[in-house]
This record gives structure tokens, sequence and C-alpha cells, in this order.
């Protein structure tokens, strides 16, 4: 770890200039030497892995160390699947050991994506990506980590109790000249999302006063009065709710159904130095989601499930998973690129993103096309 921070702390210049933005990280497994490109992959399994739960493979005696790949990370739960596989040993059976270095923002992970002190990130899919990309920062989108799908949801719009109780806010079009939080760094898939809300009451952004804020101010915020509504990720909906400050007024997916809010994202050292590493860390990851999806739909392990989430991510009490709206981690990692295309048109039209470019020319599905060979589809669906 001590080595991975100091590492990201020199190049910090280097990252500065990718204009994506940098930050000191913390990581948040067991430290491990920072490297520009994995290192020589350990052998594949050659037995097949079952689509559902199986129980990690000692490794055999002699066997090579395990390659390291460093991850950024946001320790949220849209990246479930990657902590799950950690603790199951899905990544050990692929001889991997993967090294989570947490960023606080998704767009801090870029430049260290394109300068190999991350292999792999998690994140949203936004204007710092696509003129990233369009400065010839090599990354691509391989999987999907969460969307918004029916019955799952860990995204809403709130609103102040008192407007909601006294019906002030009743529908869309009440929103006008309303005060809306969204997470700060704008333009963000908030500022999406809300777009798309208020669509629906023939509204723009440009109808409400927007107020950036992150996550946890929203909730005093509520209480004091300053702002009417905002687009809130969980554990803060619950939260807020909890306290009796706001109410969840609209899920995301009821008026933005397959948004896809945070993708996984490859770098040089896995995509082209490396491709047998990126295979076998995406056939751990469907693991540790299908596992996800095993807990939350069907009631399997659930509890073990989600004491390895409280250990990995900010979501501390296992109390409030029997409460908050859940993630929707696909388990054969299918990106909606629908839905990313859209994005990108709205990102055009705010004017981030100067000239759009082709999606599809930034999805490479080789690797998880090849998982799935392994793995199978998923059949607990």
């Amino acid at each position: 770890m001590a080595r991975s921070l100091a590492r990201l702390l020199l190049l910090a210049p280097l990252l500065l200039a990718a204009s994506c933005g940098t930050g000191a990280s913390t990581s948040t497994s067991p430290a491990a030497p920072a490297a520009s490109a994995p290192t020589a992959p350990a052998a594949a399994p050659t037995s097949a892995v079952p689509a559902t739960t199986a129980a990690p493979a000692a490794q055999p005696a002699g066997a090579p160390e395990p390659t390291t790949v460093h991850v950024g990370v946001l320790a949220i739960l849209a990246e479930a699947g990657l902590y799950v596989a950690l603790e199951r040993g899905y990544f050990a059976d692929e001889g991997i050991s993967p090294d989570f270095i947490t960023f606080d923002t998704g767009a801090k992970a870029i430049p260290a994506l394109a300068t190999g002190q991350v292999d792999a990130s998690g994140g949203a899919f936004s204007p710092g990506f696509v003129n990233a990309v369009q400065r010839g920062v090599d990354v691509k989108m391989v999987g999907s980590l969460s969307s918004y799908e029916e019955g799952f949801n860990s995204g809403y719009l709130m609103v102040r109790k008192e407007l909601a109780d006294s019906g002030a806010i009743r529908d869309w079009p009440d929103f006008r000249g309303r005060a809306i939080a969204i997470p700060p760094g704008r333009p963000t898939v908030g500022d999406y999302t809300v777009a798309r809300g208020l669509a629906h009451g023939g509204l723009t952004l440009a109808d409400v006063n927007i107020v950036e804020l992150p996550f946890p101010d929203m909730i005093p915020a509520f209480a004091n009065g300053s702002i009417d509504a905002a687009h809130t990720s969980e554990p803060f909906s619950t939260l807020a709710a909890d306290r009796g400050v706001a109410t969840k007024w609209k899920a995301t997916v009821d008026y933005a159904p397959g948004l896809t809010p945070a993708v996984l994202t490859y770098g040089p050292g896995l995509l082209h130095n490396a491709p047998d590493v990126g295979q076998r860390f995406m056939i751990a990851y469907l693991r540790g989601a299908r596992d996800y999806n095993a807990a939350f739909k069907q009631g399997t392990d659930r509890a073990a499930i989600v004491q390895m989430l409280t250990k990995h991510t900010s979501v501390k009490d296992p109390a409030i998973y029997e409460r908050m709206g859940l993630s929707y981690i696909d388990p054969d990692g299918t990106l909606n690129v629908a839905n990313l295309i859209d994005q990108q048109t709205f990102y055009t039209e705010f004017g981030a993103i100067p000239n759009p470019i082709d999606v599809t020319t930034v999805v490479d599905n080789r690797f998880r096309e090849a998982a799935l060979q392994r793995l199978g589809p998923y059949q607990g669906r």
C-alpha cells in the first residue's frame, strides 16, 4: 500500500496533465508493488467453473505467485461483485491477487489507467471518459458493474418531507423553480438522471435550481430547508427517510429504467499486454456477481454476502441492507450500450462533449464473451 500510494503521489503532475484530475488513494487489499502493467499471468485453470457458487480452489503446491491486478474502486455497492469475488476466493482460483486502490471519484481513475497505475477500474461513463479517449487514452469498457432494473434500485429522487406531505410537490411539473441537489463535478450521471425525470413534466435542468452537494451533505440540507429535492444513492436515501427529513418520491428505475451508472473499464495492461489476465479477472468478477444475485434474488447466503459488503463498502450497518434499495449487477456483465449512447447525447447537448464518439468503439466484449465460454450464461434469472 505504501508503495502504491507513493507511486501515485510521485506521478501526480503526470495525472494532472491528463486533465481528469488526480488525488491520493488508499489500498483496501494487501499491499503489492505498483506496476505499469500486470505481471506475467498465472496459468488458467483447465476445468470449467459452474455458473453458480463454487468453493474456492486451494492453491496447489509449487504454483506460481498470483498476478497482482491493481483496481481503482470507490468502495460503493455497485462494486459488490468485485468484493464478493475476493472474499469467496474466485480471484485466487484464477491466479489473481487484486489490489483495490480507493479513489474519491471515478474520474480520478482515468488518468491512473492511462499511466498504468491501475489496470482496471469502476466508474461512470462520463464526459471525462469520452474526452480522454479522444486524447488517445487507451481504455475500454468491458462490462457493467451496476444498473437500474426492475426489482433493483439504489437511486431515488428524494423530496423534502414537508413538501411531499403537504402536496406542494405531487408531480414533475411541480419542480419548476425548486432547488434540486446532485453530487458535485457537473455534468455527472446525476445531471442526466434528474434531466430524464424532469422531462416527464416537460421541464429541463434550466427550469430548476441545481445545487451541488456530496451525498452525506444532502441530509442536513433537507433538514434545514435549503434544498427541496435531491438525486440520492443508497444508503443516503434510506438514512434521509429514517431521519424524517425526506421522502423517497420516485425510484430511478421508474423514470430512467436501464440507466447504467457504473461500468468496469480496462487499461492497456489488460487490453493488450496480458489479455489472458483480463479474461481470468472477468471470470472471477462474474462469479462474484452471480453470488450477489443469488443472495438478493433467491436469498442464498444473503447474510454472508452482506457481511462481505459491510467489510468493503461504506455501508457498514448490516441492518440497513434490509431496508435500502440495492444495485442491480448483471450476472453476465452485459453493458446497456443504448443507455450509454443516450448518456453521451445528453452530455453533448449539455456542452461537455464537443465531438461525440461512436460509443460502440470503446466497448470491448471479448473478455466477457470469453468468460461466458467458461461459465456459461447465468441460469438463475
